[in-house]
């Protein structure tokens, strides 16, 4: 019995580092990837619109879970998402002046975009920067970014609007710039405004909220 118990202990132990060796490797072998286009619709899925260099001169893949994505090139572009989709990944800055649009490729069924990293911020926005998740004009193609993990912040010191019937879950969020929700449903348990928050329909679940800002 004693064998048999210590033998137990030693594999729970071991399952135990096992884990934990998984997750530093996880963590260690994030990957950050640059946004390449600078005007157009290209689909997120596109190895080629992706590189670990802002320059285009490493190597390019489609990010997962877990790597840090930049928008940061200074262009206005689109990125789509397949209909249907679940997509993955650690984290979002959009950056130097950069305007970028998520949006359902086409069909009716929500294209998600899943923010999966579990320390510090899952979205930032640079001021002077945008991020906008909207249908396409006069279709119902819903698109949705979510923050999975609770703690996780966002922070919004330029411009994001959240349009046409979307559904998202910034968790923490501090809006120093502007936050546009139209038709869009956002939740957001704490929030500090001391930008502006602009409502013109859609509905805001927050817990706890500080406005310094404009509402």
């Amino acid at each position: 019995m004693k064998v048999f118990l210590l033998q137990a202990k030693s594999l729970f132990y071991k399952s135990i580092i096992t884990a934990v060796l998984l997750a530093v490797y996880s963590v260690m072998h994030a990957t950050e990837y640059y946004w390449q286009p600078t005007t157009g619709s290209t689909a997120w899925a596109t190895a080629s619109a992706w590189n670990t260099e802002p320059d285009g001169s490493g190597t390019s893949a489609i990010p997962q879970a877990g790597d840090t994505v930049y928008f940061n090139n200074g262009g206005t572009s689109t990125v789509t998402f397949v209909n249907g989709s679940t997509n993955n990944v650690g984290s979002i800055i959009v950056s130097d002046n950069t305007t970028v649009t998520f949006q359902n490729a086409s069909g009716t069924t929500n294209a998600v975009l899943n923010i999966t990293t579990t320390t510090g911020v899952g979205l930032f926005v640079e001021e002077g920067s945008s991020l906008l998740v909207l249908h396409s004009s006069g279709t119902n193609r819903p698109m949705s970014v979510v923050i999975q993990n609770a703690g996780l912040t966002s922070e919004i010191a330029g411009t994001v609007t959240l349009n046409l019937g979307t559904t998202h879950n910034l968790r923490e969020v501090l809006v120093t710039g502007t936050l546009n929700v139209g038709g869009a449903t956002v939740t957001m348990p704490n929030a500090i405004i001391e930008g502006t928050l602009n409502m013109s329909s859609g509905a805001i679940t927050i817990a706890n909220v500080t406005v310094n800002g404009t509402l």
